[in-house]
């Protein structure tokens, strides 16, 4: 029925099916959860216990890894990795990375302004964010900028 060289990889794109729709499966059920009910239970708890740590010093530390360290630098680092990649003659990984990270930003935009979900205000934040808070743009663009770095840095064929 099929050709041999599809049922010689069928494994493996079974794996790589499993390993997209398995996360895709994850999001839609958490995005399921803020759309019916708002958020999720254990959203307020948990901010309260991570608050009862806090410090301005740990104030300081968190609001410059999230922001001059998180995402308003990954773009400077992304168009830097890419400028390498394109230099050393890896065109495709270039392009790959770019529209990695560039994508999964859109996406992550798309889906705040479709979602509206605001966020948990419980007291006054030293890094104070005007947008909505889902999904997390960190989470989505470093999770992307460096997964599109493990797929280019992985040795096989398939890449």
């Amino acid at each position: 029925m099929f050709p041999n060289a599809i049922t010689s990889r069928l494994p493996t794109l079974l794996l790589a099916l499993l390993l997209v729709l398995l996360p895709l499966a994850i999001f839609a059920k958490t995005a399921q959860e803020v759309w019916s009910e708002g958020g999720f239970s254990f959203d307020v708890p948990t901010l309260l216990f991570i608050h009862r740590f806090a410090t301005p010093a740990l104030d300081r530390v968190m609001v410059f890894i999230t922001t001059v360290a998180g995402l308003s630098s990954l773009p400077f680092i992304t168009l830097a990795v890419c400028t390498l990649f394109w230099f050393r003659r890896h065109h495709r990984w270039a392009v790959f990375i770019l529209l990695a990270v560039a994508g999964s930003g859109a996406l992550m935009l798309t889906i705040k302004v479709l979602f509206r979900r605001v966020r948990p205000h419980l007291w006054i934040s030293p890094a104070p964010e005007t947008d909505y808070g889902f999904p997390s743009g960190h989470s989505i663009t470093t999770i992307s900028f460096f997964l599109a770095l493990v797929l280019l840095a992985w040795p096989t064929r398939y890449r």
